[in-house]
Order: C-alpha cells, then structure tokens, then sequence
C-alpha cells in the first residue's frame, strides 16, 4: 500500500532593522535561521516569508550559467547592508526570492511617509519556483479601497505599512510505500494506593529475610 507524505513546512521570519534598538547581529541570525533550516526533513517542502529588512536592489545571488532562474523584476533598485549579508544567505542555501517572478502583481511592500522600500520577501527553493505562481503585493491603501471601507477607516491613521504578499501554491507530495501510517492504540497505566501500605513494612519478617538473600 502507498502513503502520502502531506507535510510542508511554512517558516516566518522578522530580521529587525540593523539601526534600531533591536538590532542583532545579522551574520549570527541569518546562521541560526540556516541551522532550523537543515532540521527539514530531506524531500520536504518549504518556504520562507517575513520582514528581513533587506534592500536587495537588483542584486544578484545565484551563480550565472550554473544556476538558470527566470529574470526578476526589480521596483526597488536601492540597497542596503543587509542586502548583499541577505543574497549571500540565499546563495548559500540554494533558494531565491518569489518576489519578481511569476507575478501577477508585483510592487514595493513597504509604503509610509517615509519612503517606499523592499524588505519582505517569500523565499523557495530553486526547484520549487515554478510550484509558486501569482505572487501579489497589495499595498493597504488598495485594499482598504477594496473593501469599501475607505469611510470608516481614516487612511491618515493607523495605517499599516507593510504591503499584504500573496501567492499559489501548486505542490506534489511524495509517495513512501514503506511507511506506513500508526494507528492509535490506547494506553494504560497502572495507580497505586500508597496509603494502605502498613507504617511497619519494612519491620516485617518476610522482608528481612529478603534483605539477607541479596
């Protein structure tokens, strides 16, 4: 009999700022990140997504004429430290950005007076890009428009400014007929009531003797 292994591993990830107060150093967090992601399973499915806060421009970090990925398009052309420490991590694990390819929307998923930025990503590995397909950045502006609730929500205020990132997945589980699924079988355990044990048991004569036999 066959049996299909239906696991698949969604790992989210936040990288603070490298100027804030909660800074940490980037080469010690991008190589614990690696470590958790050398506890998958071999064969399973995976992908990363969060803020990494990484302006990787146009950047690239695959090896060219060994590695053949589709061309991203790029809206942030700007970079910043943590960019290129960020594309060597992906080069280093095999695995590429969603963002800029099979888009059916693509734009920057940082949005606040302050600037527009790329910093959150979905990251595959290189053979599963093409099971990642409609990868959609929708700024919260648009989606308020959509909803229709521009009236009673004040777009001046609270506004998130994170863009909301979406994307299909087509995935193919792998088949192992030796594995066989456990069934659940129930469990006893045995209680015992200590307080009928006599306070003078260990005076007794039959536990004596059996003292002397060891």
């Amino acid at each position: 009999m066959q049996y299909v292994l239906c696991m698949f591993y969604a790992c989210v990830v936040y990288l603070p700022p490298e100027n804030s107060t909660r800074a940490v150093n980037v080469h010690e967090f991008l190589e614990s990140l690696m470590s958790q992601m050398y506890t998958i399973p071999k064969g399973y499915q995976f992908y990363l997504c969060g803020d990494f806060n990484s302006r990787c421009g146009d950047l690239n970090y695959f090896v060219e004429d060994i590695d053949t990925l589709p061309e991203r398009q790029v809206v942030d052309y700007k970079t910043n430290k943590y960019g290129s420490i960020f594309c060597e991590f992906l080069a280093d694990i095999n695995c590429c950005m969603l963002n800029g390819r099979n888009n059916s929307h693509n734009d920057y998923t940082y949005v606040s007076t302050r600037g527009l930025s790329v910093v959150d990503y979905c990251i595959v590995p290189y053979e599963m890009l093409k099971s990642f397909d409609r990868f959609d950045v929708r700024r919260v502006s648009a989606l308020i428009e959509d909803v229709d609730i521009i009236g009673i929500v004040d777009p001046t205020r609270c506004m998130p400014d994170h863009s909301l990132l979406s994307w299909s997945m087509h995935l193919n589980f792998p088949v192992d007929e030796n594995t066989e699924p456990k069934a659940n079988t129930a469990s006893f355990k045995t209680k015992y009531d200590f307080g009928k044990i006599p306070d003078d048991w260990l005076n007794s004569e039959s536990f004596i003797l059996d003292i002397y036999r060891i």
